[in-house]
């Protein structure tokens, strides 16, 4: 017992210290408005698009609506070998509209569409987001005014889940939440950790200069191999840009299989980490919730452990939803919602931590 209360605490008060770190960080960052729209950026859109046919005739129109200069802006779209009729209906849609440019995937994956991409870009400014998500009318213009008054190398935006009310799409979008605070705190601690590519923008010229940034070896990790990449090369000129306008909304996923593999495909990457700040947060998160499935496991056998099962939870339970509801105010509507994911967390973080080992996964009709 000596042992596991050691671990108990060990674990419950570092994770604590680092989501209070976190939170100090989220807190550092100042809301970014446009003031001068006299832009001067040319800016290059990069949307890898794959089987996506259901979201192309709005993914078009809300681009088509940003209010960024179209003598500033190139849009790329680039297949990545659709089964469906993706690249006919963005051929359809585009018609017409010089700025924007449909391609097809030189290579194989996301790695390689957005490298496809790159290859076709010209703008100084490289933004990339997913083909499912939806964009506020002046996000391009925030993200270009960030970059022309604070010169970064590279910017995040928020990323945040749309929801149909559908308890397990709510429980999705709150989980998501959680991990976009982090990611906001951490950037604003100054030790960023992740991104996400949905709501990314970087300088065109570090990328040119470095080859495989992205590290094509992993299928998933584009985002976050360039964000360890650049923080090698750039470091202190990596921000996170808060502001309301630079939120990108997406859907979750359908189902729970659909979930799982998509969080296997996310941990699968991370046997490619070297970034330090990034391993420390993982094994912080893993040691927790690794102990809270065995001392609630333990307390089947050891009625004593569900002690340590009780403190474990309220002490990863109350700094998370200070984080949380610090970034969003939505989340104090569905605050009922979150002891029940902290339940259902534990079991997912440990179980997808050992399925990725294997790396093997599905993601749109491909298996890796």
């Amino acid at each position: 017992m000596p042992v596991l209360t050691l671990l108990v605490l060990l674990s419950g008060l570092v994770y604590m210290l680092m989501i209070l770190y976190f939170y100090i960080g989220w807190r550092k960052l100042k809301d970014f408005s446009v003031e001068n729209k006299k832009f001067t950026t040319p800016v290059s859109l990069i949307i890898p698009v794959r089987n996506e046919e259901q979201n192309i005739p709005g993914l078009i129109r809300g681009i088509r609506d940003q209010d960024y200069p179209a003598r500033l802006l190139e849009v790329i779209f680039v297949d990545d070998h659709s089964d469906d009729r993706s690249f006919q209906l963005i051929s359809e849609n585009i018609a017409g509209m010089g700025n924007f440019l449909l391609t097809r995937n030189n290579g194989t994956g996301k790695k390689m569409a957005l490298q496809t991409g790159l290859e076709n870009a010209t703008g100084n400014l490289i933004i990339t987001t997913d083909a499912d998500c939806h964009h506020p009318a002046a996000w391009i213009s925030t993200f270009a005014s960030y970059y022309e008054r604070y010169h970064p190398k590279l910017m995040a935006g928020p990323v945040l889940l749309k929801s149909n009310n559908n308890f397990f799409q709510r429980i999705q979008q709150i989980e998501f939440l959680s991990l976009t605070a982090s990611t906001a705190g951490a950037f604003g601690a100054g030790h960023p950790i992740m991104c996400n590519g949905a709501n990314l923008a970087f300088d065109r010229k570090v990328i040119e200069d470095h080859e495989d940034i992205m590290q094509t070896r992993f299928s998933s990790g584009d985002d976050i191999f360039l964000l360890h990449r650049m923080k090698q090369l750039c470091p202190g000129e990596l921000h996170f840009v808060r502001s309301n306008n630079a939120v990108v909304t997406t859907n979750g996923q359908p189902d729970f299989r659909s979930f799982i593999q998509q969080r296997i495909r996310w941990a699968s990457k991370s046997r490619g980490y070297s970034d330090i700040d990034t391993i420390i947060t993982g094994l912080v998160v893993l040691l927790i919730n690794f102990m809270l499935l065995w001392t609630l496991a333990g307390a089947f056998f050891e009625p004593g452990m569900f002690t340590f099962f009780v403190f474990l939870y309220i002490i990863k339970t109350l700094p998370d939803i200070l984080l949380v509801t610090a970034l969003s105010s939505y989340f104090r509507k569905n605050l009922w919602l979150f002891p029940l994911m902290q339940l259902f967390y534990p079991i997912y973080v440990v179980f997808t931590a050992l399925a990725s080992l294997t790396g093997k996964h599905s993601w749109k009709g491909r298996r890796y």
